[in-house]
């Protein structure tokens, strides 16, 4: 909790785990879970699953937290935890992603997003779906004025990670969200801070590739590649995200191979 205590204080600890010691953690986590493949027992298997358990949370809470966006509305900078190492982390598991929950402005909506494979692809025995492999955006949440969205650019291992959050004034409330950037759901807070969840249906044809339309309107903003200041840009003019080429189609990887649906 304490890189979350930093955020809120306006104080960002960037990669508080190192590569070499993420790369020992995620190599001692496989080799745990080898013997758990290969208990005999559900009593054998006890200890290294407690084990197991007790690094994944080593994982979570040295996750970097890193400014990905900010409000269109209020000027507030978003700061999430994410894996920046590659796609190897828990972070991108599909179906049980290990991320430390961090505050998010009261205008946050929606955390989507595309991953560009450039080199060899990890090898992981969890699925993971990046997205594809270009910027997009869905049509249905940007029909209206009260919705914004703003896309990033910033390396994940050797791929090229494209973070696109979406924004709500308080007129949208009742639009929903989608499941959040490489999982099978999406989180909530309640008016109390509890965390709940909530899952949608990804479907493919509802992503809209043509960036120009939005950033003409002003509803889709952007970040330049790697901007730490996390300034906002609006318009077509300079913009890098227009018209790059790659993947179209949701990409899932597992055990190093790469297909699509």
């Amino acid at each position: 909790m304490w890189f979350v205590i930093q955020v809120l204080r306006g104080t960002v600890m960037e990669y508080p785990i190192s590569a070499q010691e993420r790369r020992n953690l995620l190599a001692e986590c496989g080799q745990i879970l080898r013997k758990v493949q290969g208990a005999v027992s559900s009593d054998t298997a006890e200890e290294p699953l407690r084990k197991l358990a007790a690094l994944k949370k080593l994982y979570e809470e040295h996750l970097p937290i890193l400014p990905l966006s900010r409000c269109p509305f209020t000027g507030q900078v978003l700061y999430r935890s994410i894996d920046p190492y590659g796609i190897d982390g828990y972070w991108w598991d599909y179906h049980n992603p290990v991320r430390l929950l961090t505050f998010l402005p009261s205008m946050f909506l929606s955390f989507t997003g595309a991953l560009q494979l450039l080199g060899p692809v990890e090898e992981t025995e969890f699925l993971c779906i990046p997205g594809p492999g270009v910027p997009f955006v869905i049509p249905d949440m940007l029909s209206g004025t009260s919705v914004k969205a703003v896309i990033y650019q910033l390396k994940i291992g050797t791929h090229t990670g494209y973070p696109l959050l979406y924004f709500a004034d308080s007129a949208s409330a009742g639009i929903p969200p989608v499941n959040d950037w490489g999982t099978d759901h999406w989180n909530y807070s309640d008016l109390t801070g509890g965390i709940h969840w909530n899952t949608s249906v990804d479907m493919e044809d509802e992503c809209d590739f043509d960036l120009v339309p939005y950033l003409k309107s002003r509803n889709l903003l952007w970040i330049s590649p790697d901007d730490r200041t996390m300034t906002l840009h609006s318009g077509l003019s300079g913009c890098p995200y227009v018209d790059l080429k790659g993947e179209k189609m949701i990409q899932r990887i597992q055990y190093g191979k790469v297909w699509t649906s």
